[in-house]
């Protein structure tokens, strides 16, 4: 796998992969850690959704950029983040939901049946106040 991630560690690979698979699979996209995997590598991954593909493709290219701005030595700034967020929906899923701005409404996550996700943390579970 292409190295992602801060220090460029096999370890941080392994977790900005993870982070990358499981958030995007939040957001609705169906690709299966093989083909995330492949996709992370640079090679193709045939009948994968084009949307999945991008929005994938897209975390690689925050993690490439938070890791730069990072070893330059910059500060973290509330811009950064506005910054990461836009890259992160470029041309997918919530890209035309103000990118770069915070959310204004609460959102929560479901099951594909539609019951609210239970899991909080590893190893706790509860529900959110709402």
């Amino acid at each position: 796998m292409r190295t992602l991630g801060f220090g460029g560690s096999q370890a941080a690979t392994r977790r900005c992969f993870l982070e990358a698979h499981h958030t995007t699979h939040i957001e609705g996209a169906k690709l299966s850690l093989d083909e995330s995997e492949r996709l992370l590598a640079g090679e193709a991954v045939p009948g994968a959704d084009l949307e999945d593909v991008r929005e994938l493709l897209n975390y690689r290219d925050a993690f490439d950029f938070v890791s730069a701005w990072l070893g330059s030595g910059r500060p973290i700034t509330e811009g950064l983040v506005q910054e990461i967020h836009r890259r992160l929906v470029d041309r997918v899923r919530g890209g035309f939901a103000a990118p770069g701005e915070y959310r204004r409404l609460w959102t929560r996550a479901c099951s594909l049946e539609g019951e609210p996700s239970r899991r909080i943390q590893r190893g706790t579970t509860g529900r959110h106040p709402a």
